[in-house]
């Protein structure tokens, strides 16, 4: 099938038809050259775009954040440049032609939160002419019409929280405490998800699920301790949420984590920090007691959870032994560890794709290890020893369902078995580093597996490397 394939689409078909016929025995083609396309393509990684000059290699390119674009996969990136004495907004499709600025000028001070919705282009906070921070909107051609000012914010707009819809929610702060915005048109129209009468010298802490949310808080007025509340985004009333007893308030619950259908907080029980679970509902919240461990979960204070599925990776030790990386559905049972001992310190790489998570961890004897876990004792295993911890998001490619990762600055690549884990041959070293958050260092655009490197002269470029070997020939 390998050779039928590699003749292009005259020399493999032979004869003229319809374009039914064509379509059809176009996706019988791909369907049977998937298997024998899998390896052949990836070839030597190349640059394809020199970076501009910034102030370091490091913080100058600040992330990688896929999208679409008039239904075709891109990427968006800062540039911090110094010398423009602010940042520019560019956009990628994996080709030198297709990489611009996607605005029209530098904004003062420095672009933050990106985030790239499905409909296409790009939200992100700048400073408006009166130097307040604004949330702006990119359509990524870099013309002079291409941005908008979406939000009149006379304080500003915090952070974005998150895309509802395809729209930016964010934090207002006021006198008078904290609200939840979401933007409703591109007119600047906003509307209040929730308001809370924050205690001034507190902020609030708000955990963003996919249709709802918590926010954790210190009221302004009256005593009893902090406030866990669960909102909706469709505008349901909002619910107050008990601790779940022998407690008898909230007593300082931060570092939240949210899944499909369960969130978890750090809080304190018995003058230590333990997991909180809740549903969303007074009855479903609850401080989970595994069968296997005959206590509450006790939470570090570097906690940080992953949203996998319906459920939260997270890391932590029972009482005095080793620290290793636990998973919760928000129930006693569905509480557990993921393995017995070997990995600390745990860095998620992928997104949840197709039930599967890749992470790095130190293992028992000190070194940083490459795990792949299906939320299962049994399908969690270390697949190799890594130059460092992942710290950026990989990309799962998803004809065959191998991932590329960003495993400190080795480009690394794995089907989720150790003998099909292996560094990428003849990618460079990676930038490991970026005061952005959300960064990532690998993307995956159409054909292109794209990330940013050293261009081998002193200075930093874009990369990439051609996964589709059907179409590397071209058909004519």
């Amino acid at each position: 099938m390998g050779a039928f394939c590699a003749r292009g689409w005259n020399g493999c078909l032979g004869m003229e038809m319809s374009g039914f016929a064509r379509t059809w025995i176009l996706r019988q083609v791909l369907l049977g050259c998937a298997a024998t396309a899998t390896h052949a393509a990836a070839g030597v990684p190349e640059p394809y775009v020199v970076l501009p000059a910034k102030d370091t290699t490091s913080h100058g390119f600040q992330g990688l954040n896929a999208g679409t674009s008039v239904g075709f996969p891109v990427a968006y990136f800062h540039m911090h440049l110094p010398d423009a004495g602010g940042s520019t907004l560019w956009r990628t499709d994996g080709t030198a032609e297709g990489t611009h600025p996607a605005t029209s000028k530098d904004f003062a001070g420095r672009i933050s939160g990106l985030r790239v919705p499905a409909s296409g282009g790009a939200y992100f906070i700048a400073a408006d002419a009166d130097g307040v921070s604004q949330v702006h909107w990119t359509d990524g051609t870099g013309s002079a019409t291409s941005t908008r000012q979406v939000t009149v914010e006379p304080v500003g707009v915090y952070p974005i929280v998150e895309l509802i819809e395809d729209r930016p929610a964010f934090i207002r702060r006021t006198a008078d405490g904290e609200s939840l915005l979401r933007v409703d048109d591109m007119q600047g129209g906003v509307s209040v998800v929730l308001h809370v009468a924050v205690r001034q010298d507190r902020w609030a802490e708000w955990v963003v699920g996919p249709s709802s949310g918590l926010v954790l808080w210190l009221p302004r007025e009256g005593s009893g301790g902090y406030r866990v509340t669960h909102f909706r985004w469709n505008g349901s009333p909002s619910v107050d949420l008990p601790v779940p007893p022998p407690a008898t308030v909230w007593d300082y619950p931060h570092a939240g984590g949210a899944g499909n259908g369960v969130f978890c907080v750090k809080a304190y029980a018995s003058s230590a920090a333990r997991l909180h679970c809740t549903d969303g509902t007074a009855e479903g919240t609850i401080r989970p007691l595994p069968p296997t461990l005959g206590t509450d979960v006790w939470i570090p204070d570097f906690v940080r959870f992953t949203a996998f599925g319906d459920r939260l990776l997270f890391v932590t030790h029972a009482l005095s032994g080793p620290y290793r990386p636990w998973i919760t559905d928000g129930t006693d049972q569905g509480t557990f560890a993921l393995l017995d001992s070997g990995a600390s310190t745990l860095e998620v790489c992928t997104a949840d794709n197709d039930g599967e998570l890749y992470f790095t961890a130190l293992d028992g004897a000190g070194s940083i290890g490459l795990w792949r876990t299906d939320g299962t004792r049994p399908g969690t295993r270390k697949l190799a020893i890594v130059s460092g911890a992942c710290n950026h998001r990989g990309v799962a490619r998803a004809l065959d369902g191998r991932a590329y990762i960003a495993a400190g600055d080795s480009l690394v690549t794995s089907d989720g078995t150790a003998v099909g884990t292996r560094a990428v041959t003849g990618a460079p070293p990676l930038h490991v580093d970026s005061f952005e958050t959300g960064y990532q260092a690998v993307v995956m655009l159409g054909r292109w597996l794209v990330f940013a490197a050293p261009d081998g002269h002193g200075g930093a470029a874009l990369w990439r490397l051609d996964l589709d070997p059907v179409f590397a020939g071209g058909f004519d």
